[in-house]
């Protein structure tokens, strides 16, 4: 579904993807994908899907962070705010590990250590 996105060159620049949250429907299960930097400017966009699809029918929430290439304290907030809302409402979320600098950024704070990582299926769907 979202999986990595297509590396660059070795003489090219990386630019900045523009920031982005795809979000794919199979039955109760959403699969929710966001891709670029997630900071305090681009957070709201990613709180707002997540919170619209914990407040539907939704009973699994996969959260994709592979395609993140930047995270920050908004970011890292916003996390912790969709993992208790999936605890008080009962539902499954899975968290797809994001790159290396993500994954960082997320094991200094306490919230990498709760959230629920799980592995990528073959179809970029957690397993």
């Amino acid at each position: 579904m979202c999986g990595r996105g297509k590396g660059t060159g070795l003489l090219r620049p990386r630019l900045a993807e523009p920031f982005a949250v795809a979000t794919h429907r199979l039955g109760d299960h959403h699969h929710v994908c966001p891709a670029g930097e997630l900071d305090v400017a681009t957070a709201p966009t990613l709180e707002r899907n997540l919170s619209h699809i914990q407040h539907s029918d939704a009973e699994r929430v996969t959260l994709d962070l592979r395609r993140l290439t930047f995270i920050d304290s908004a970011g890292l907030h916003l996390l912790e705010r969709a993992h208790r809302r999936s605890l008080r409402k009962g539902m499954r979320l899975d968290v797809i590990a994001g790159p290396p600098a993500v994954q960082r950024a997320l094991g200094l704070v306490a919230i990498g250590q709760r959230l629920p990582f799980v592995a990528a299926g073959p179809a970029g769907i957690a397993a």
